[in-house]
This record gives structure tokens, C-alpha cells and sequence, in this order.
């Protein structure tokens, strides 16, 4: 139904809805902070004076191919290369301003100022190094251009295998503090546990006398562990020559980065947070080495915004359990931003059975803790 005012009362409503308009304006103007001008409504507000504006949060109009390299199962310590094209499909041309992989066990080299015309391309070539512990490691490599506020990616992944396995990715205790790994050998070649965690096995369902088989279900427990010095891996120690030792990274609260709370004053980080030095005899002594790279933030590829040579300046290696002796032998400095470290290590010679020694590495800036990990038997 239309409602039919009077003239005078249309003309004092809509002088009423301007002096209203007009009022909330000044007001929010009133409410802007001093020196910073309310926008028009509709326009974004400029950036403050001497302040570039971001750019978009759009990707560049390019394809990669492939946009995954998946090396499948790969062995401990390896490295595969690969090679990326990045294809340009705008109208315009287009700058690389960083080429920036998101874990150091990629390597690339540094294509800042890279310029890609419209329908060419070029070639992105990296290098993942697969850890020496098992499991499925991804990384990726952020690609940014001028003008483009959201970057695009290329990945690399592998899975890294030993002749034994764990099916479960983690021993996670993220919710229980209890719970079940499946260890089994893919070759179909049985086996027999000797330890889990350097104690007797606790099977599912299996007798522990029974003979060798090529699949089993152990029971694993962190229950009660204190939070301060958690140990990280769960390790499974079996009869088998070509896999005395194999490693599974518990995930815990405790785990993370509240491992290792000293990295950010150190300057410096282990590439990897265990050395499995595999079967030892009781007094044997194994020549060790373990990578450290240098952990400041990155102002770029291979450039850290500041530059410690705390890692390269190591003064000492130690043992902290009893059963087991490290010595210092020396530091050698890496292309980029590593240094490999080189240790004796040597169990007692009147132990034997799984051993999991904490060895202490000093430098100027502080002490780094990494598991040293073998299976010591006569």
C-alpha cells in the first residue's frame, strides 16, 4: 500500500536524511586518527608518505611444468635434482624478485632479476637432499614477481626408505600418550625385533618367543615422560644387517620447537636432529659427522639478513650419557650456509643393546643437543 504525505512533510524528511548524511560523515571524520585523512567512500586510503603500496595479492599468469617433482621412494642421504619451466601466458613482461624454498634441504640458485617475456620461460632448477631418517619429506620453492603480492610454487617430495618400516608416519602422541606401530620389512623378509626403545618388544596379539616374521604390531608408551628434555624418537632395533636401526619421530607437544629452546640465541641449527650410526661393537669407534646451518632469518635465497659464523667456529663435542664417548675432531665450512661437523664416537666397551647417547655440540654462541642413535652388539 502507498502511503501519500503532505508536500512540507516530504520536503522536511529528506532535509532531515541530508543533515543526517552530513552529520555521521563529520563524526567519522571527528573519529579518524590525527594526520590520517578518512578515506572518500568507495576509494582505498592511500599509504602514508614515503610508503610504497603492496602489491596485489593476485599470482602471475604463469603455468610450471610440472608443478610437483615426486622422486618416489628414495634411499637415506640421497639427492635428486629437478627442473621447473616457468611459462609466461600475460601480455606483459615479468620480473622474478625472489626465488625463496621453504626448507634448507632444497637448493637452488638465486634468479632475482630474471625477466620472462610474454610466452617465453625459464628454467628453475633445485636440488631436495632427502634426510636419513624415513618418512615422506616435502618442500617447496616460492616464486615472486614484480607486481604480484602472492607467489607461485613448485614442489618436491620424496619418501625415504629403509629395508624395514614403520606404516605409521609418526609415533603420535599428540592426544594419547599411548598407541601402536606397525614395523614391517617390504621385501617380505622376516625379521625379529630385538628392542623397542632399548626394551623388550611389547607386541599386539603375538607371543614374544614366537619366531621371526616380516610384519609386527609393538606397543609404544610416553606416559609419564617429563616435558624438559623429551626425547624426539621412538627407535626400533632389529636383527636385520642392512637396518639394525630404525628411527620414528615421536609428535608431542613437547617435541616441537620447545626442543630445542636455545636455537634463536645459538644462531645455528642441526640439519637433521639425529645420527644413526647403525651396528657398533661394545668399544668400537665410529667416525661421525653431523651438518649445521645457520638460522637467522632470510632476507632472500642463500642470504640470511644477518650472517653468524657462530656454526663454523665449533670448539667442542661430548657425550652426556656414560655409556658412550664423543670427541671433538674438527669443522669444516660449506658452500653457502652450512658446516659439517666430524666426531669420534665410541660406546663402552661393557655395553651392549640399543643405544640412544645425547651428544653436546659447543661453539661461541651457545650448545646444540642431537641424538646419536646405533645398536651396539658383540
Amino acid at each position: 500500500m502507498t502511503v501519500h504525505r503532505p508536500a512540507p512533510l516530504r520536503r522536511a524528511l529528506v532535509v532531515l536524511a541530508v543533515l543526517t548524511s552530513f552529520g555521521s560523515a563529520t563524526l567519522a571524520a571527528a573519529q579518524a586518527p590525527p594526520g590520517r585523512p578518512t578515506a572518500p567512500a568507495g576509494r582505498p586510503a592511500a599509504p602514508p608518505a614515503g610508503q610504497q603500496a603492496p602489491p596485489p595479492a593476485t599470482p602471475a599468469p604463469v603455468t610450471i611444468e610440472p608443478e610437483v617433482a615426486d622422486f618416489g621412494l628414495v634411499a637415506p642421504g640421497s639427492k635428486h635434482p629437478a627442473t621447473f619451466r616457468v611459462r609466461n601466458n600475460g601480455r606483459a613482461p615479468l620480473n622474478v624478485t625472489m626465488v625463496m624454498p621453504t626448507c634448507k634441504c632444497t637448493a637452488t640458485r638465486d634468479y632475482t632479476g630474471t625477466v620472462v617475456n610474454p610466452g617465453d620461460f625459464f628454467e628453475l632448477e633445485a636440488t631436495l637432499d632427502a634426510p636419513s631418517y624415513p618418512g615422506v619429506k616435502e618442500a617447496k620453492i616460492n616464486i615472486l614477481f614484480a607486481g604480484h603480492g602472492r607467489p607461485s610454487v613448485v614442489t618436491l617430495k620424496c619418501d625415504v626408505r629403509l629395508p624395514i618400516r614403520a606404516v605409521e608416519e609418526f609415533v603420535d602422541a599428540l592426544e594419547e600418550p599411548t598407541g601402536v606401530l606397525t614395523i614391517e620389512s617390504p621385501d617380505g623378509r622376516p625379521f625379529t625385533i630385538l628392542s623397542s626403545n632399548g626394551e623388550a618388544p611389547s607386541f599386539v596379539d603375538r607371543d614374544a618367543s614366537s619366531g621371526p616374521v616380516d610384519r609386527y604390531k609393538v606397543n609404544w608408551s610416553v606416559e609419564g615422560w617429563p616435558c624438559d628434555g623429551m626425547r624426539l624418537w621412538w627407535i626400533i632395533e632389529t636383527d636385520r644387517d642392512d637396518c639394525p636401526v630404525l628411527p620414528c619421530r615421536i609428535r608431542h607437544q613437547c617435541t616441537g620447537g620447545r626442543a630445542d629452546p636455545q636455537r634463536v640465541a645459538r644462531k645455528w641449527i642441526f640439519k637433521e636432529p639425529i645420527v644413526n650410526a647403525g651396528r657398533l661393537k661394545p668399544g668400537e669407534t665410529v667416525r661421525l659427522t653431523v651438518d649445521l646451518e645457520n638460522s637467522e632469518p632470510k632476507a632472500g635465497p642463500g642470504r640470511p639478513a644477518t650472517f653468524s659464523t657462530a656454526h663454523r667456529e665449533i670448539t667442542g663435542v661430548s657425550s652426556q650419557d656414560p655409556n658412550a664417548v664423543a670427541k671433538f675432531i674438527a669443522v669444516q665450512p660449506r658452500a653457502g650456509e652450512d658446516s659439517v661437523v666430524t666426531f669420534d664416537f665410541t660406546p663402552s666397551a661393557t655395553y651392549e643393546g640399543l643405544l640412544y647417547a645425547i651428544v653436546r655440540v659447543a661453539g661461541p654462541t651457545g650448545v646444540g643437543e642431537v641424538a646419536v642413535v646405533a645398536s651396539v652388539r658383540r
